[in-house]
């Protein structure tokens, strides 16, 4: 089986993830009788969609193996001092609604907010390392907070690139003393230079330099962090997060574009499916392959903002009824970018019967769960566009 490891990749702190192909159901399950015999014991097994999970334990050591019989690969991730054995949440008692809030950011960016019923939230990236995002991240926790100190249950952070995680820095500086962060979720690499040359994507916008100052913040502030594997299943509140992809899956040197490390999530949430696209490449990804059907969803946030990386198969598999878009004008209208007119974009607005499509630009969105989408919600957004292509005309 050795022969067939395409790659042995280091995801930091000394995890590493080796991806092996054309694998048979049957190999993989020889795979795990090995680590049985090397005196490990299985923690845990269940199955996302078709594919199968294993968490094997040996003290703190972790091995968490994937097998994917639609693709024929498995991934064994091997994690030392893993504190995934100890993950916890504190569920209150239910006393308000759940929330959704895409927060209108300054640039294109991600930040996303949801309160669960128990008064808590959970907080997705949040956007640049500018003072104004950090000021309206502030401003929607103290919105949604029952408390005058709010409780971040979770704070998921979904890779590595700065449209996505340095609003922390500004965040913690400014507000760190005025909240309560429980957890941290994240797959973050090292940042040494003995890093750059399976991850030259470190070395682009200086991102080395600004993680180091993130891990920095994220310690100042005492919280536990867990390290994100696929086929994980995080219960926060009454929110369920099931890890679909993460750089066990697409860490394969060189790794020139850390959007490639994105997680993609799907959250059970007042019996609706949420899939989180991050800025995953779906292609590379091969979700639409590892999980088809499975991937069906009430919402979904597209990914890497309607930039490079859609996927029409997957799509269609996704099926929503309503879209999140983030940083709609500049993106897909703007001067700069015109990203509506990529394929998978024409795909998703003309082909699908979506029907509501929740564009950022004007203002933020706040969604109550479950939420069932406006009748005109598609309408708007081609009435959107059309205005748009007249006046550029």
């Amino acid at each position: 089986m050795i022969d067939k490891c395409l790659y042995r990749s280091h995801e930091g702190q000394g995890v590493f993830t080796e991806c092996y192909q054309e694998i048979s159901e049957e190999q993989s399950v020889e795979y795990c009788k090995q680590l049985e015999k090397d005196g490990f014991s299985l923690y845990e097994e269940h199955g996302l969609g078709v594919n199968t999970f294993y968490t094997y334990t040996k003290g703190q050591d972790v091995h968490f193996v994937s097998y994917y019989p639609n693709v024929q690969e498995m991934h064994v991730v091997s994690e030392p001092n893993s504190n995934w054995l100890q993950y916890s949440d504190n569920r209150g008692e239910d006393k308000v609604s759940t929330l959704l809030r895409q927060i209108d950011l300054e640039d294109f960016g991600e930040s996303y907010v949801i309160r669960l019923r128990d008064g808590r939230m959970i907080v997705f990236d949040g956007g640049f390392e500018y003072e104004a995002d950090a000021d309206k991240l502030m401003k929607t926790l103290k919105e949604f907070s029952l408390d005058e100190r709010p409780q971040i249950a979770a704070w998921i952070m979904t890779h590595p690139h700065l449209d996505h995680y340095r609003c922390f820095l500004i965040f913690e500086e400014k507000y760190g003393e005025q909240v309560e962060i429980e957890k941290f979720i994240y797959n973050f690499p090292d940042t040494g230079e003995e890093e750059f040359e399976a991850l030259p994507g470190l070395t682009k916008f200086e991102e080395a330099k600004y993680l180091e100052r993130m891990y920095a913040a994220v310690e100042r502030t005492g919280a536990r962090v867990y390290r994100s594997h696929t086929g994980q299943v995080y219960r926060i509140g009454n929110a369920k997060l099931e890890i679909l992809s993460s750089p066990d899956n697409t860490m394969e040197p060189p790794v020139k574009d850390l959007n490639l490390l994105s997680l993609v999530i799907r959250r059970e949430i007042e019996g609706q499916i949420i899939l989180w696209g991050g800025d995953t490449y779906f292609g590379k990804a091969r979700l639409a392959r590892r999980y088809g059907p499975y991937l069906k969803s009430d919402i979904f946030q597209i990914p890497h903002h309607g930039f490079q990386g859609g996927d029409e198969r997957a799509y269609d598999f996704i099926n929503p009824s309503v879209c999140l878009i983030c940083g709609f004008d500049r993106v897909w209208l703007g001067n700069e970018f015109h990203f509506y007119e990529l394929s998978y974009n024409q795909h998703l607005i003309y082909n699908m019967d979506i029907q509501e499509y929740l564009a950022g630009g004007s203002g933020d969105i706040t969604l109550k769960l479950p939420y069932m989408p406006r009748a005109d919600g598609k309408v708007e957004l081609i009435e959107r566009i059309a205005k748009w292509r007249e006046v550029k005309q």
